[in-house]
């Protein structure tokens, strides 16, 4: 067991195809540090496959960052250092940072619940598929 960030359990896994599974982390994290961890992996990894949940960054500004701050902290009781710090505009957007990650399809808790949500709602946390040729 060790951070995700600490990059020696890339030996581990080392000259082998991976799926890599985030639930509930990145959206923790700093966007520095979830971006270096893509690129590590990025030049690492060839033909493997990350799913993780994400997080809107579009929540992450003003005065929607407040309503998220509250839930996490009040509401929820998480105290008052919680907050989510990373996040991304659309399913899409890793294949803009590196050319090998591949976009490969997204799901939302809505999709079971509602079928015909409104787009805007249904990516304010949702799981996302990439392979990485």
């Amino acid at each position: 067991a060790k951070s995700v960030f600490d990059f020696s359990w890339f030996k581990e896994v080392q000259n082998q195809p991976v799926m890599l599974l985030a639930e509930g982390v990145f959206m923790y994290c700093e966007e520095d540090d979830v971006k270096a961890l893509f690129r590590e992996i990025n030049k690492q990894f060839n033909n493997s496959e990350i799913v993780f949940e994400a997080f809107s960054s579009k929540w992450l500004k003003v005065w929607k960052r407040r309503l998220v701050d509250f839930k996490l902290q009040i509401l929820l009781k998480f105290g008052k250092h919680a907050a989510f710090k990373f996040g991304i505009a659309d399913s899409n957007e890793l294949e803009k940072w590196l050319k090998n990650y591949k976009f490969v399809e997204d799901w939302s808790y809505f999709d079971v619940t509602n079928q015909n949500i409104m787009n805007y709602f249904r990516k304010l946390q949702w799981t996302v598929y990439y392979k990485i040729i």
